[in-house]
């Protein structure tokens, strides 16, 4: 058996398709392996991650292969072998700790990947696998992804864990053809190899299981892949109103969403638009950077098929994002409207008045009594709350002074486990045309933007279980949850999903922006006329490999105000400076974004290279509140806390308002004008007035009145949760991330 172990591993690589002209490869920072003690592999992708950062766009194929490593199915030398005491698996870790996993079959695969995993994320495991349960169960107003990163335990009651064995038989019963069955039987297989490992190896964790990988899953939903629920934030609720069940949290935050990370992108080449002929791309997921990391590199091989990737531990015999021989594919979160917030009348079966502590509601006619669910304990604290037919009560308020309870409805809840036919079936190549990649998509209920890059083609989809409302309904805001206005019994099809085949001018380009022109996003989402997606600019008529590589980068070093510097800039000058200093400001802004706003610390002496950091930072929040106030005015501040004045809203807002002003042509203008109240002098001296003030401060600040030689600290990013004590350059970059192009001859 050893021998026909060897001897598999050789034909695997005599067979990759790096023997031909693709190209393939990635990166995850800070490495590979996420255990303590930390080891080499803990932090030697770290330096290759970082040392694109400089390079902008003048990236070359040499740096490429420099800082990014194979992802052509190959362990990278030296290697060495596990001894996993299984005959017909074999896991070979290369140099930079990634295992290569080869199984004699399926079962063989995923237990090889359990093995890797518990091996390489078990602290992971141990910490995440009990807040998994929490997203499981929505529990309210406890954030699952924090108690992993805070390093806190949560232990699940019987009804909670319950919720999971329940997804379980849901695949088996909804995959016919004995797939649900094929998935559990990987999942068990997959649990088999970490007890195996940690059995071996003399760790103390309770045995891991199938619900162990069903829960993570919606772990993973619950981080990155729901959206929505944000409708009391939006609403005209009795100010002040909105108390949450649960003390902990702040009452600010409880209305909203939870927040998902938006610095995941892809840029996707067709054939057509390529110099080479053949499909490119540069993409990968912004999971936020830890350590131990959330995904890992694994490259799994089992019969008939060849995949290789980043994957989820916990859930890791199918990879998450990365490549089949002949296709790759990466995610974005999509926000698309999968969370409803419904308001509860609340009653009293005596006909007494309702307060908020009353547990009864009205529901199609009848005063019913609200069940009561304990989830488990966080720590030693138990977590008890009430759920109503619509989903757990989160909070309660006021309307009109009478109370109500608000409870938050999720599409994919019960349905977490589901998402893992849409994995599997990436994994094991069965997305070989788009129609085919997009049916397989669909069967991923969380809301993802999906980038497809074929050999000979290249394909988009937005996927998410999306309910259909009541009529009339404006699902921006709550819905009553009388009975009225339920949802409909059918989700959104699968060709109604944004989606398509090459992209305009043979571009698929995508930074967490709205999923499709017109395509209604998520309650939570308040998309605006500035994406950062504009930032993938320049193009060439026909682009290579470099090209793709070095647009990404250029952006991930560059201002994200700088777009809608421009006009700014053109309003600014239709006034004079209140002093030579300010308009040396505004010529060396000019100037910096027309090189791109480069936030860049190029000769490492940790401050960044130029002026124009330090001067947009400053003077960026009084120029948009210098724009929005004339209409807010006391409360600017309420506006600044929904929609970021800082932000992307807050970009949104100015650039409008301002194109508006000066005459451009503008799609769906405000109906107010906001800056100056509409005159264009006004506004031009409100905003000098800004830049002035502003600039007075930094003089002081800087003890330097030249603007050219002011200098600030250059940003750094850490490991979350402390346990990797570094740091490196802030770069606006996917973490994990792959750079494919597929020889369109074949490999």
């Amino acid at each position: 058996m050893r021998h026909w172990l060897y001897s598999a591993v050789a034909l695997a690589m005599l067979a990759s398709p790096a023997a031909g002209a693709d190209l393939a490869r990635y990166i995850l920072p800070p490495g590979n392996f996420g255990g303590l003690p930390t080891t080499a592999n803990s932090t030697d992708q770290l330096p290759l991650y970082s040392g694109l950062s400089p390079l902008r766009d003048n990236v070359t194929l040499a740096d490429i292969d420099q800082l990014y490593l194979p992802e052509d199915f190959q362990p990278i030398a030296p290697t060495h072998a596990e001894v996993t005491g299984r005959a017909g698996c074999q896991v070979i870790y290369d140099n930079y700790g990634i295992p290569h996993i080869y199984g004699q079959t399926q079962a063989d695969v995923a237990y090889g990947a359990g093995w890797a995993t518990a091996r390489d994320r078990g602290l992971l495991l141990l910490i995440g696998r009990g807040a998994a349960r929490v997203a499981v169960a929505d529990v309210p107003n406890i954030d699952a992804f924090s108690l992993v990163t805070s390093i806190q335990i949560f232990t699940p009651s019987a009804a909670a864990e319950a919720l999971v064995t329940a997804q379980a038989d849901l695949i088996v019963k909804t995959y016919k053809k004995n797939v649900g069955n094929q998935i559990i039987a990987d999942a068990q297989a997959y649990a088999d190899g970490i007890n195996a490992y940690n059995a071996a190896h003399n760790v103390n964790q309770p045995a891991f299981t199938v619900n162990d990988v069903i829960a993570v899953t919606a772990f993973i939903g619950s981080i990155f892949g729901a959206g929505g629920g944000a409708e009391a934030a939006n609403s005209d609720l009795d100010p002040g109103s909105i108390q949450s069940i649960d003390p902990r949290q702040p009452l600010a935050q409880v209305a909203l969403g939870p927040p998902r990370l938006r610095a995941s992108n892809f840029l996707v080449t067709a054939p057509s638009r390529s110099a080479s002929g053949n499909t490119l791309a540069v993409m990968g997921p912004q999971l936020g950077y830890y350590y131990p990391e959330i995904v890992e590199q694994l490259d799994l091989h089992g019969p008939g098929y060849t995949a290789q990737g980043a994957a989820v531990p916990g859930l890791s015999m199918y990879i998450l994002i990365g490549r089949t021989p002949n296709y790759a594919w990466s995610l974005t979160s999509a926000g698309h409207d999968v969370r409803d917030v419904f308001v509860e009348q609340l009653c009293e079966t005596d006909n007494s008045p309702p307060t908020r502590t009353t547990s009864h509601y009205l529901f199609d006619g009848q005063c019913r009594a609200m069940d009561t669910f304990t989830a488990g304990t966080l720590g030693s604290t138990p977590l008890t709350y009430h759920q109503t037919v619509h989903g757990n009560v989160f909070a309660t308020a006021t309307v009109g002074g009478q109370p109500v309870a608000l409870t938050r409805k999720r599409s994919t809840f019960g349905r977490d486990g589901l998402n893992l036919a849409a994995l599997r079936d990436m994994t094991q190549g069965r997305a070989t045309t788009p129609a085919k990649f997009w049916r397989t998509a669909n069967k991923f209920g969380f809301t993802f933007n999906w980038a497809y890059a074929a050999r000979n083609v290249t394909a988009y989809y937005s996927s998410g279980r999306l309910p259909k409302r009541a009529k009339g309904l404006d699902r921006r805001l709550p819905t009553l949850g009388t009975g009225a206005y339920e949802w409909r019994p059918s989700v959104l099809s699968n060709r109604k999903h944004p989606h398509d085949v090459t992209g305009p001018n043979g571009l698929i380009l995508n930074w967490n922006n709205r999923s499709a022109p017109g395509f209604m996003h998520a309650d939570d989402e308040p998309f605006g006329s500035v994406h950062r997606v504009e930032m993938f600019n320049r193009f060439p008529a026909l682009a290579q490999i470099t090209d793709n590589v070095g647009i990404m980068n250029r952006a991930a070093t560059q201002d994200v105000r700088s777009p809608v510097w421009p006009v700014v800039s053109r309003v600014l000058r239709t006034a004079t400076a209140p002093s030579p200093r300010d308009q040396q400001i505004l010529d060396i802004l000019d100037d910096w974004v027309g090189r791109d706003a480069p936030r860049v610390d190029a000769d490492n002496d940790t401050f960044y290279d130029e002026a124009g950091p330090v001067i947009m930072d400053a003077i960026w929040r009084p120029i948009a509140t210098a724009v929005m106030s004339p209409v807010f005015g006391p409360l600017i501040g309420d506006l600044d806390n929904v929609r970021s004045l800082g932000g992307l809203e807050g970009e949104s807002y100015v650039d409008k308002d301002l194109r508006t002003l000066l005459g451009d042509p503008v799609i769906g203008p405000f109906n107010v004008a906001y800056c100056g109240l509409g005159s264009l002098s006004t506004c031009a001296d409100s905003l000098w007035q800004a830049i002035h003030d502003t600039a007075d401060t930094l003089e002081t600040q800087q003890g330097q009145s030249d603007p050219s030689l002011w200098r600030k600290a250059a940003a750094r990013t850490g490991f979350i949760p402390g346990l990797l004590p570094i740091t490196f350059p802030t770069t606006n970059r996917p973490t994990f991330q792959q750079v494919i192009e597929f020889d369109h001859l074949g490999p």
